[in-house]
């Protein structure tokens, strides 16, 4: 049987219409489009097909191209690097603080008191003030610090002030020099030299020094004077009680009197 050539126009064929695929990417999309319009045309899809990501009309897809446009992008996780800092910053606190305890506990205890004197003395006190001399009572207060009384010599700082009944108030500011005896409560000695300041009747500033005699119980004499402008003088004794060293840095007569906690106890 003689077979019979047939011959198919395009025109006659229906348009064919691409549908997308639910899940397609934009680039499967318009490769999609442009196969379906070269099938409209009757020319065979270009190469740009498979440009676009696309295998040739006659190839089979590769799995991998089309697993690679179907796969969700990987999430960004932002707080990875966060927690690494966190963790680092937290290690580095806990070895700044071991550190620490560590100088504290192989450190050995020391004591850092201070000396300190609040004294009240009274006794006559001779004035020249250039035109006119007098004999007064005085009332002298002292109060000041010092380095600790462990030392040989206690070297601190006093605010003076010496009220002539009768006439005014001196003030002064001075530096001390004491043995640790002195410091103590016990028997020594201090010196006394500065600055002091007359802000009464022909008003001066000069210079003045003492020497301080210490007994047990806080007893002391003193005897000191002084010279400033406008050609003032004055001496003076004075006797009086260091409540410092009677209270808190006694270390004499306990048998009689106890000072359970004193500042610093001598090592025998």
């Amino acid at each position: 049987m003689p077979v019979q050539q047939m011959t198919i126009h395009a025109s006659a064929c229906p348009p064919i219409r691409a549908e997308p695929a639910p899940f397609a990417s934009p680039t499967m999309k318009a490769s999609g489009a442009t196969a379906a319009g070269s099938r409209q045309s009757g020319t065979a899809p270009t190469q740009s097909a498979s440009a676009e990501g696309l295998p040739p009309p006659g190839l089979s897809p590769d799995p991998r191209v089309f697993a690679g446009a179907l796969t969700a992008p990987r999430p960004v996780v932002l707080g990875a690097p966060v927690s690494a800092r966190l963790a680092r910053a937290r290690s580095s606190t806990v070895l700044g603080v071991g550190a620490a305890l560590a100088v504290l506990a192989l450190g050995k205890p020391a004591r850092a008191d201070v000396s300190s004197w609040a004294s009240v003395a009274s006794g006559p006190t001779w004035l020249d003030d250039g035109v006119e001399k007098r004999s007064v009572a005085s009332l002298q207060m002292n109060a000041g610090i010092g380095l600790p009384p462990s030392l040989p010599v206690v070297v601190g700082g006093l605010f003076d002030v010496t009220t002539h009944f009768g006439q005014g108030t001196d003030l002064g500011l001075l530096s001390r020099f004491a043995t640790r005896g002195f410091a103590l409560g016990d028997w020594g000695g201090a010196i006394d030299l500065g600055g002091y300041e007359r802000f009464w009747g022909r008003k001066s500033v000069g210079f003045e020094g003492k020497l301080v005699l210490g007994a047990p119980w806080g007893l002391q004499l003193g005897l000191g004077g002084g010279f400033g402008t406008k050609d003032a003088k004055f001496f003076g004794i004075t006797l009086g009680i260091d409540f410092a060293r009677l209270t808190v840095f006694r270390t004499v007569g306990e048998n009689w009197f106890p000072n359970p906690y004193p500042a610093y106890r001598k090592v025998e």
